[in-house]
């Protein structure tokens, strides 16, 4: 069993995210809600439900849901501290309605490794995290930002 602890802080516990990311150029976009928790002085992880949009290379709209985990490095900075990482995402698509499904369309699973660098902004109790991940199925950026939720 792993504790869960807050940088520059003896409590323990995780922290509820909530937020939103856009590709480059607006071809995809998603929302997840995450769970981030500190696995030594040094070293997070957050675990995710994310739901994901867009259209793919021959311009048909995707939609995914899945589960994303990543570990990240950061420099424990108490009010702002970057941090740089990298995930996994593991989901499928829900785009076949059951009639299609019946007949010819079929759901897609996907898995997905990606970096990502980005800043926790500590403002009291509202926490800031805006990033950048680079998945493999997009060659363009992908921006997000995280909030922390009252918990």
């Amino acid at each position: 069993m792993t504790n869960i602890a807050l940088a520059n802080s003896n409590e323990r516990r995780g922290s509820l995210y909530i937020g939103g990311f856009k590709e480059d150029g607006g071809a995809r976009s998603g929302v997840e809600l995450s769970l981030s928790g500190e696995l030594s002085n040094k070293m997070a992880n957050r675990v995710s439900v994310v739901l994901y949009t867009g259209e793919n290379t021959e311009e048909i709209e995707d939609n995914f849901e899945g589960l994303s985990l990543s570990y990240y490095y950061h420099l424990n900075q108490k009010y702002i501290n970057p941090y740089f990482g990298i995930g996994l995402f593991l989901g499928r698509t829900f785009n076949c309605t059951e009639e299609e499904e019946e007949r010819d369309c079929l759901e897609d699973y996907t898995a997905i490794t990606y970096p990502e660098i980005g800043i926790l902004v500590k403002l009291g109790e509202l926490h800031i995290y805006p990033f950048v991940r680079r998945y493999d199925f997009g060659n363009v950026n992908t921006y997000g930002l995280n909030l922390k939720l009252g918990i």
